[in-house]
């Protein structure tokens, strides 16, 4: 990834990818992720219909720390729905 920043990302890979890109989502925040409120860390087999309703409530609540919010979806595969 380049160093620009962006509204959203896509990273494809495992929970090591995710480990890796951790520095990354802290300079977005300004601080660890550790605990941090604006950051949210969803682990999932399957993320369906259900999961992104959960996602599209936590994105409309506005950063409490940060000048902005972190998603990670790290999940097995999406359904179609």
């Amino acid at each position: 990834m380049d160093d620009a920043e962006h509204h959203a990302y896509c990273i494809i890979g495992n929970a090591k990818t995710v480990a890796k890109e951790r520095p990354r989502f802290e300079k977005l925040l300004g601080a660890s992720t550790e605990g941090h409120p604006d950051f949210w860390h969803y682990e999932c087999q399957t993320f369906g219909v259900e999961n992104a309703r959960i996602l599209r409530e936590k994105q409309a609540q506005l950063p409490v720390k940060a000048s902005r919010r972190v998603f990670v979806i790290e999940t097995g595969r999406m359904t179609r729905e």
